[in-house]
């Protein structure tokens, strides 16, 4: 059977906005095309203007001590899954990241998930002759 609920809200959740980078202009020209709020773990003053959000937009405020190296993702995951149930309120929820997904309500909750991948996440590649020493026979 298909659901006939209605869609008539939605949200992006985004890892962060620490840069002016391509991934981040873009969820902020999806946010504003679809009249959408933005959850994001948190900005930096590199990253883009807080008037580009709208004023629904939530930032999670990740603590700078947390932002750090080793902690910053599993920080960050915790972060938004605590941000489930608020997610499952909305119609049409857009993650964009790799620990904004952790926010996403179970797939047979109402409502539509939709995962958008940038690029694959950059530790799958831009280590990759480091990886590669190290499995290599020797």
């Amino acid at each position: 059977m298909i659901n006939q609920r209605s869609f008539t809200s939605a949200a992006v959740f985004h890892d962060y906005f620490a840069i002016r980078g391509g991934g981040e202009r873009l969820v902020l020209e999806l946010a504003q095309a679809l009249g959408a709020s933005i959850t994001y773990g948190y900005t930096t003053p590199e990253s883009y203007e807080r008037t580009l959000f709208l004023a629904e937009s939530l930032d999670l405020n990740l603590s700078p001590l947390l932002r750090r190296y080793g902690l910053h993702a599993p920080a960050l995951a915790f972060a938004f899954a605590r941000q489930r149930a608020r997610a499952e309120s909305i119609d049409t929820r857009i993650f964009s990241g790799v620990c904004a997904p952790f926010a996403a309500p179970a797939a047979d909750r109402p409502g539509r998930n939709i995962y958008y991948c940038h690029t694959p996440p950059r530790f799958l590649y831009d280590q990759r002759e480091s990886f590669a020493d190290g499995i290599s026979p020797r």
